[in-house]
């Protein structure tokens, strides 16, 4: 028996002062089957120098935005990204 497909979904917008550990605490899920999706409303803090320490891994998804779009529409194309069965906001 497989395990359903977890999306965490990540929305990203100046909070470089908690990025890492946000990010440390969701790949260190024991969950095995999850897949990342982080979008970045077009920060102007060091979000996307953080980000870019994640773009190798096998789990994490990147958007980074060219325009600040505000949360609602980042939740709305981020929940359009998720492939899982389940979908966390984190």
């Amino acid at each position: 028996m497989s395990l359903p497909l977890v999306s965490i979904l990540v929305t990203s917008y100046n909070h470089e002062k908690y990025l890492s550990r946000r990010m440390g605490s969701v790949l260190a899920q024991t969950y095995p089957n999850t897949e990342v999706i982080v979008i970045d409303d077009c920060s102007t803090q060091s979000n996307r120098k953080i980000l870019a320490s994640y773009a190798g891994h096998e789990k994490v998804r990147l958007v980074l935005k060219e325009q600040n779009c505000g949360l609602v529409p980042v939740m709305n194309e981020g929940i359009r990204l998720c492939k899982g069965e389940y979908i966390l906001v984190a």
